[in-house]
This record gives structure tokens, C-alpha cells and sequence, in this order.
């Protein structure tokens, strides 16, 4: 019986280990298919933003809850191009991810976030991603999410900004508001919620949609633009990162600064900012973007054809308000929906210890059951006593198990007090990143002097000190024409100048004198003094110490300041208003020939008000297309035929009336507008000459005069000739009209562009002869068909010889170059006989016809000219 338990028991044993070894196997063999099935991906994300910028935490986040399973490979390249959204930053990072792809192993896909990114990745899709699937997230710009995913191997995450959900919402809290006013730069992102935000116009119809856009104004005259917004105003920010004099801030320095100048809730489409002074909105979570796009991107490394994969249009935004800055400006929270999540919101006593509380009653309903548990085993001892002796044996035994468990405590409590050290030690470490991050928010790392924070708070200071009224003086101090030096030797070497002029500054510092660096090549002085004789002192040791030469890097430096002055209290009583009307009179400082300073005074701010107010309204105007053309005949005065028209701009604003076309287009020039001005203009000429030329049997030619700004705009050439292309008009039509400062500069810089049009097929007029250089040497190299003569030689030529012999003697220097003549002004008809005796081509003025509208100038033609079928 013993044998056969033995054998049975051997039996056992052996079919045990067979199926460990089993097991083993399998595993291993499992192991190994799986190490095959799971290699590594490799994925490369490129994001249009900074480490510095909050929405890449949120997007990197969201991506990683996906890929981050120990298979993948993460890699993360910055385009940056908030900060620094030019041509030179892109190719950079062009020439860096060239030289890294052409380094590394190949990836298996790219990820891409915001428009940047996806723009640059199509541009170089070929050259630098041929074959690599593409999947895009965070894109505003609809369109293109729309034509880019049509490409097989791209799709991706629209960014759906809520901004219509948030306008609603602001409705709903203000009722009494009448207008929406959005802030943007000239980002991509910016300039693609600015479109979605236009289109939204027709669905509130109550309400007037306008905006302060930064790609049109400095972040001074931003900041003012502000001070200006009332209650009755919906502000709403979109991306305001970046101003027309290149100027960068990071989103909490932008947000900082706008919150400063402004008096009204501001409330923002995502989620970042919501929390830091925002109210929020219906907001995209870039969280939630991360997660979308890493589901996608997931699915595509794990075989699935990225073609079979819509591009995803709909995003959850949830409803984010900050009930701290809700409760600032008494807004109902009663009118917010239901769903509604809210940060920053105090909870009542129940809610906040709602866990001690429970924690209390089950505690209360536990030592209420001890009790009674209690009193149960006192009844019980007595008849238990005998049993206690019995089991004395077995509480020794568990008193040595007690024994090895309190061994085991007293390891563990070795570990706690190397946790509590590793705790000390860790916490003196943040004491010390703590400090670190104070002096990097008060002091400026480039110049070592106070930063913007820094400076500010001493002049909180003072304003706090000085509640007797003491005077003190604050200067807003700019370097004349610093920007040139950043694009002419780049901003290092620009940096290494603000450093000198930082220790500059510095070494006048005293207690009367503090200096802070407000920003750029712009430094904020604080003098705490009401002596004339020291404020004028101390303006000229600024000025001297900063004329001297500074030498970086073998190259010299002759430095100019302009500085504007504003005095507490005269001028201010708050910080915002001392620094605005310092920030004033520096503009006029400016205007004025600039190395000068000067002091605030009440029309400045009347100037630069009704000015932003005029620029506001010309944009408007274009946006509307409230601008028109009419069309000035000139005629050649032996045939009596019509030649040709000029086309002339004009603007009827219902606020200004009839604006003049020359300070229409001076200020389009200043904002930036003269390119889009200038390429209506062409457009609506070549309509014009392509209708008038339908039925005439002779060619007329019409004029567009062309600013020396749109002449120095990188893609003129080939907007004006896709312009031409498009709407099907020969280039002879179509005559360029441009001054005779423009021609000469033209020579100096090089003809190359003017050949390059006039090779399409343009003709090319000299417009106002005689009202620039005047000399007629310069005929014989202007890059020019045809010469204007101005008014100025037309008018009184009749009664002066002078006149006479002059007019002669250029029309028959022109005629001998090679140039057709229009005489320009043309008002009496004893100009036109001497014209005529001269020989002069064609005629324009008054003696003829005012300027016309189109209708008009087609049924000028028709009483004029022959046309076919007549």
C-alpha cells in the first residue's frame, strides 16, 4: 500500500514539472512573438508653440495618456513661431529638421499642432515627410484642414473654437451691450478665429463686430485702445501675442498687459488663461485635442489605413468660468448654463469638509458599536475567565508572532524617517526654485536692472508713499530707430547693445532715481523729486551717458533717446494713467524729429485718439467696401479721341463725409493696409478697362497709381499678375502710374522689378513730373513709357514766356527719348493751343472732365469715341 502511494505520488510529481516546463516554454515562446509583434514606433511632434506656452502642456499631456506605453518613441521639435512668426525662424527650424531627418532613423509618423505647423509640413511635405502618414490637431484655419486632409495620408483635429457659444454667453450675462470687440495679431491662429468671428456678424445682429488688431498697431497704442472700451462692450480675446513693430510678448505677460488696460470682463475660447484674470467662455480643452489625435495616431501604428479616418470637425468645449472674476463684476450667475464648471469658486463648510463629516458619523456609529461590544464581553467575562486560562498557551504564541510583526514595524519606521529626510530635502529645494522665480519675475536677465513687474511695483510704492500729494516725475524712455539695428546685424548682437545701455542706466540709479526695463529697447525712469533744476539735470545725464559710442563686436553705435514725461499728480493719479500720458508725450517725441523729450500735455491724447479713430474707421471701410473708383478722361488733343482713363480712389464716410484720397492713403500705408488698398484698386481698373475695351475699336489704356509701399512689397509683381491671369486682361491695358521719387529710388535700388513689368506686358508713367528731383539728367534712365507733366507747369503757361520755353523745352527732350506726353491739370483752353503747338500727346484736367464714376465715363466714351456696330 506504502509502494503504490509512493508510485501514485511520483506519478504526480512528474506530470507537476511537465507542465511548469510547459508553461515556461509557452510563455517564452509568447514573450518572443510579442517582442516581434511590438517594435518601437518612432513619431516626431511638431508644435508651433514654445515649452514656455501652457497649450503645449495640455496638447503633449493628452497625446502621451495614448502613445506612452514604453513602445514608442516621442520626439518633440518647436517651431516657436508665436514668439518669433518670421520668414528667418522658418528657415531655421527648416534647415534644422532637414539636417535631423536626414541624421535620425526614419519615423513612422508625424504629428502636428496649430496652423504653423501644418502649413510648414505640406510646404516641405515631399522634400522633407514623402510617404510619412500626417495627422494635424489644434488648426482654426477650416479651409485648410479641409484641402490639406484631401492628401491620403493627412488627417487630423480641427480646432473648433466656440467663439460664437462665448460671444452668447457674454450676451446673455451683459444684455445691455452693443458692440464685440475682438483682440488679435497677425498670428495665423489670430487671422483665422478673426475670419470665424466676422462670420458670425449675422447672428447677432444687435451687435456691432469690430476688433483691436495688433498686426496694426504698437502694444502702446493697444494698450490705450483699451483704457478706451466701455460697459456697454463684449471684449473678447483671440491672440494678441505680437504687434506691427515685431514686438513678442508670452501669453501671461499678454494677458498681464491687457488686464491692466482694461476695465471690462475679458472672456476667451480655451482653456488656457481661464484662471489667471479671464472669465473663460465655452472653451476648447488642447487636452482633450492631445487625446483625439493620439487615438488617431495610435490607430495608425497599429496597421490601419490613415485615409479610412475623417478628419475629426467637432471638439467637446465645456462652459469654464472663473467665479472669482464672475463675482468682481456682478455678473448673474443664475443666466450661465446648467452645465456650467466653474474654477476658483469657494465651497460652503458642508461641501469643503463633507469628507471629515462623513468620516465624523461613521466614527460616532463605530465607537457606538465598540461600546455596546463593550458591554457585551463585560457581560460575557465572567463566563469566558475559564476559557482564558485555556488559551493562555495560545496568547504566547501570538504574542512572539507580535513580537516579529513589531520588528517588521520597526523596519518600516526606518524607511519613514529616510522618506521624511528625502521630504526635508526636497522641500529646501523648492524654497530655493521658490527664490529663483522671484528674481526671475523682478528682474530682467538681459540688463540685470528691474524688469516691467519690478519697476511697477516701485511705483506702487511711490503712489502709496506719496498720499500727501508729493510730486514725482515718471519717463518713458525709447531708443530712436533701435528696430534698424536689429534687422541690419540681428537681435544677439541687438541684445549685447541693450546690455551696455542697461549698465548705463544702472550706474545713475540712486535713491531719487529708479530705472526699469518696461520692454524691447523701452525703460521706464521713476525720479522722486519735485526740483526742476534735478529733472532737468537728470534728462541731460541720461541723454549724454547714452550718446556715447558703443562699441559690440567691432561694430560703432551713435545712439539717439526720445523720452515722453508725465508728472504725479498733475497729470495722473493712477499708475495706468501716469504711464498712458508718459507713453503719449514719448510718441510726440517721436513725431516731432525724435532726441528730444517732451512733457505731457492734453492734445496729445486728443491727437493720437482721434487718429486711432480714423485708422479704425478707414479699416472698417475696406472691410465694408465702402470705397469706390471714379475714372478721369485724357484725350488727344489733334484727334479729339479719348486715350484712356486714371482711376482714382474715394471714400464718402458717413462720419468724416469726403476723405482726402491722400490722407486715405498715408494712413493705409501707416497700418499696413496700402497692399490690399492698392491690389482693390488694380482690380477694379482691369474690370473696368477689360468692359470699356469689349466694344471699342481702339485700345484705351487705364492709369492705377502705385505706391512706393506696394512697389517694395515683396509679391507685388506676381499679385498684380495673378490679378491680370485670373480676370482674363491683356497687361496692355493696364498703365502703372508712379511719382518721380519712387523712379529715382527705383534707379538707386535697382530696375530690375520695373523691367520685370514692364517685360509682362505694363506700361509705365512718369506721374508729376517736375514736383520731385526736377532734373531733367534723369530722363534718360527712368524706366518709364510715358511722362505726366505736372499742373504746376501747365498753370499760367499762357501768360508767362518763362513758362512757355520750359514746357517746350521738356516735351521735346521727352519726344526725343523716346516718351509719350500727358499734360495733367488742363483747365483753360489757351493751355490746350500751347499744348497743341507743342505737340503734347494727350491731355487730362478739368477743360475736358471731372472724374467720373464708371457708369458715367462708359457713356463719356460713347459720345466720343466710334465703337463697333455704330
Amino acid at each position: 500500500m506504502v509502494i503504490k502511494n509512493r508510485k501514485a505520488n511520483g506519478v504526480r510529481w512528474f506530470a507537476c514539472c511537465f507542465l511548469v516546463v510547459f508553461l515556461v516554454v509557452a510563455c517564452l515562446n509568447s514573450s518572443f512573438s510579442y517582442a516581434e509583434n511590438t517594435a518601437s514606433k518612432r513619431i516626431l511632434f511638431i508644435s508651433s508653440y514654445s515649452p514656455s506656452f501652457p497649450t503645449f502642456f495640455l496638447q503633449i499631456d493628452g497625446l502621451k495618456s495614448e502613445l506612452d506605453d514604453g513602445r514608442n518613441v516621442l520626439d518633440v521639435e518647436f517651431m516657436d513661431t508665436k514668439r518669433f512668426p518670421t520668414e528667418e525662424n522658418l528657415n531655421r527650424f527648416y534647415n534644422n529638421m532637414k539636417f535631423k531627418l536626414a541624421e535620425l532613423p526614419p519615423y513612422d509618423i508625424v504629428i502636428v499642432s496649430d496652423d504653423d505647423g501644418l502649413n510648414f509640413v505640406m510646404k516641405n511635405k515631399e522634400e522633407l515627410f514623402s510617404g510619412i502618414p500626417i495627422v494635424f490637431m489644434g488648426i482654426n484655419n477650416i479651409d485648410n484642414a479641409k484641402k490639406y486632409s484631401e492628401d491620403p495620408l493627412v488627417t487630423g483635429v480641427v480646432e473648433a473654437a466656440s467663439i460664437g457659444d462665448t460671444i452668447g454667453l457674454a450676451y446673455t450675462l451683459n444684455s445691455n451691450a452693443q458692440r464685440v470687440v475682438a483682440l488679435v495679431d497677425s498670428t495665423s491662429s489670430g487671422q483665422g478665429d478673426l475670419i470665424s468671428y466676422y462670420k458670425l456678424q449675422s447672428q447677432y445682429k444687435a451687435l456691432e463686430f469690430t476688433d483691436l488688431d495688433l498686426s496694426n498697431m504698437s502694444f502702446d497704442e493697444f494698450g490705450i485702445a483699451l483704457t478706451k472700451l466701455t460697459k456697454e462692450d463684449i471684449v473678447l480675446n483671440l491672440s494678441a501675442y505680437v504687434d506691427n513693430q515685431g514686438t513678442v510678448m508670452t501669453f501671461p505677460d499678454s494677458l498681464s498687459f491687457i488686464l491692466e488696460n482694461l476695465n471690462q470682463p475679458l472672456y476667451h475660447p480655451y482653456y488656457h488663461g481661464v484662471g489667471d484674470g479671464m472669465l473663460g467662455g465655452r472653451v476648447i480643452s488642447h487636452y482633450e485635442q492631445g487625446i483625439q489625435a493620439g487615438k488617431i495616431a495610435k490607430r495608425v501604428l497599429g496597421g490601419e489605413d490613415i485615409e479610412n479616418i475623417p478628419v475629426v470637425y467637432e471638439s467637446p468645449n465645456p462652459y469654464l468660468i472663473d467665479y472669482a472674476v464672475l463675482t468682481k463684476f456682478d455678473l448673474n450667475e443664475k443666466r450661465l448654463p446648467k452645465d456650467t464648471q466653474f474654477i476658483n469658486r469657494e465651497v460652503s463648510v458642508f461641501e469643503k469638509y463633507f469628507g471629515v463629516i462623513v468620516a465624523t458619523i461613521i466614527g460616532f456609529i463605530l465607537q457606538t458599536l465598540i461600546i455596546v461590544t463593550l458591554v457585551y464581553n463585560i457581560h460575557r467575562r465572567k463566563l469566558a475567565e475559564s476559557e482564558i486560562l485555556m488559551k493562555k498557551a495560545e496568547l504566547q504564541d501570538a504574542n512572539d508572532e507580535l513580537s516579529v510583526l513589531n520588528d517588521e514595524m520597526s523596519a518600516s519606521n526606518g524607511q519613514l524617517i529616510a522618506a521624511n529626510q528625502e521630504l526635508k530635502e526636497a522641500f529646501c529645494e523648492i524654497s530655493d526654485q521658490r527664490k529663483h522665480i522671484y528674481d526671475i519675475l523682478y528682474i530682467d536677465t538681459l540688463t540685470g536692472m528691474n524688469n516691467r513687474l519690478g519697476i511697477i511695483e516701485i511705483l506702487d510704492q511711490l503712489l502709496t508713499e506719496s498720499l500727501e500729494k508729493n510730486p514725482f516725475y515718471i519717463l518713458f524712455l525709447d531708443i530712436d530707430n533701435f528696430k534698424n539695428i536689429n534687422d541690419t546685424f540681428g537681435h544677439d548682437l541687438g541684445d549685447k547693445v541693450l546690455h551696455e545701455i542697461g549698465q548705463r542706466l544702472r550706474l545713475l540709479e540712486s535713491e531719487r532715481f529708479k530705472v526699469g526695463r518696461f520692454g524691447g529697447d523701452e525703460f521706464l525712469i521713476l525720479l522722486s523729486s519735485e526740483d526742476s533744476v534735478y529733472f532737468e539735470d537728470t534728462i541731460n545725464g541720461v541723454q549724454e551717458c547714452l550718446k556715447e559710442l558703443i562699441i559690440v563686436n567691432e561694430n560703432h553705435f551713435y545712439l539717439t533717446t526720445s523720452i515722453g514725461v508725465a508728472q504725479y499728480p498733475l497729470h495722473g493719479q493712477t499708475k495706468k494713467e501716469l504711464i498712458k500720458m508718459a507713453d503719449l508725450a514719448l510718441y510726440e517725441a517721436k513725431n516731432s524729429g525724435k532726441n528730444k523729450y517732451m512733457m505731457f500735455h492734453q492734445t496729445m491724447s486728443t491727437n493720437v485718439e482721434n487718429k486711432v479713430k480714423f485708422q479704425s474707421l478707414l479699416k472698417n471701410a475696406f472691410l465694408k467696401k465702402e470705397f469706390y473708383l471714379n475714372y478721369q478722361p485724357f484725350i488727344c488733343p489733334e484727334s479729339n479721341q479719348i486715350m484712356g482713363f486714371e482711376a482714382l480712389i474715394r471714400w464718402n464716410s458717413k462720419e468724416l463725409g469726403q476723405v482726402s484720397p491722400y490722407k486715405l492713403i498715408t494712413n493705409a500705408e501707416e497700418i499696413g493696409l496700402i497692399s490690399e488698398v492698392g491690389n482693390w484698386v488694380i482690380e477694379e481698373a482691369c474690370k473696368f478697362a477689360k468692359r470699356i475695351n469689349e466694344t471699342s475699336t481702339k485700345k484705351l489704356q487705364v492709369s492705377v497709381n502705385i505706391s512706393m509701399a506696394q512697389l517694395m512689397h515683396k509679391n507685388f509683381f506676381q499679385d498684380i499678375a495673378a490679378v491680370i491671369k485670373r480676370l482674363a486682361v491683356s497687361p496692355e491695358l493696364i498703365c502703372l502710374e508712379m511719382t518721380e521719387t519712387i523712379m529715382i529710388q527705383s534707379i538707386e535700388m535697382g530696375q530690375a522689378l520695373i523691367q520685370e513689368l514692364k517685360d509682362f506686358g505694363f506700361t509705365v508713367a512718369l506721374d508729376d513730373f517736375g514736383t520731385g528731383y526736377s532734373s531733367l539728367s534723369y530722363l534718360r534712365s527712368l524706366p518709364a513709357n510715358i511722362l505726366k507733366i505736372d499742373q504746376s507747369f501747365i498753370k499760367g503757361v499762357e501768360d508767362d514766356p518763362y513758362n512757355q520755353y520750359t514746357l517746350e523745352t521738356i516735351i521735346n527732350l521727352a519726344h526725343q527719348l523716346g516718351f509719350r506726353i500727358i499734360a495733367e491739370g488742363v483747365e483753360k483752353s489757351e493751355q490746350m493751343e500751347y499744348l497743341l503747338r507743342y505737340h503734347c500727346d494727350a491731355i487730362q484736367g478739368y477743360l475736358y472732365s471731372y472724374p467720373l464714376s464708371e457708369e458715367d465715363a462708359i457713356a463719356y466714351i460713347l459720345q466720343r469715341n466710334s465703337y463697333d456696330g455704330e
